[in-house]
C-alpha cells in the first residue's frame, strides 16, 4: 500500500515551526497571542509526526525527506521535548524581561533540530544546522 497522503508530513512539520516563528514575531507583545501560536505550532508539528508511525515504523515505507523508523524515533522526541518544554515555559518565561523575542528563536531552535533529525542529506543538515545555531546563539 502506498502512503502518498503522508509524504509531505515530515517537511510540513519542520516548516510548521519555522512558519509559526515569523507569526511570533509579528503578533509583537501581545503574550497570549504568542503563546496560542507557539502551542499550536509543536502540537501540529507533534500530531504530523505522530501520524507517520503507522506507514513508517509498522509498515516499514521511507517516507519523503528520507525519513525512516530511526529517524522518525528521533523526530517523536524531539517533538515531545519541545511541546513540553514550550508549554512550560509559558509559566517560567513571565519572570523574564526578554519574553518578545523568546519564542521566535525558540521556534527556530525547535524547526532547526528536527530538520536535522529528518534530514536525509548532508546539505540539509547542514542548512539545518546553521539555523540552529544562529537560534540558539
Amino acid at each position: 500500500m502506498t502512503y502518498d497522503v503522508y509524504m509531505h508530513f515530515p517537511v510540513l512539520a519542520i516548516m510548521t515551526l519555522f512558519v509559526s516563528a515569523f507569526l511570533v514575531t509579528l503578533a509583537g507583545k501581545r503574550e497570549k497571542l504568542r503563546n496560542v501560536i507557539a502551542g499550536a505550532a509543536v502540537l501540529i508539528a507533534l500530531a504530523l509526526l505522530a501520524l507517520l508511525i503507522k506507514p513508517v515504523m509498522v509498515d516499514g515505507e521511507i517516507i519523503a525527506i528520507e525519513v525512516d523508523a530511526l529517524s522518525l524515533f528521533f523526530g517523536l522526541l524531539v517533538a515531545i521535548a519541545v511541546a513540553c518544554s514550550c508549554f512550560y515555559s509559558y509559566r517560567y518565561m513571565k519572570q523574564d524581561d526578554a519574553r518578545g523575542g523568546y519564542f521566535t528563536l525558540y521556534l527556530m531552535l525547535a524547526g532547526g533540530v528536527m530538520g536535522i533529525v529528518l534530514s536525509g542529506d548532508l546539505f540539509n543538515i547542514y542548512v539545518m544546522l546553521e539555523v540552529m545555531t544562529f537560534a540558539a546563539v
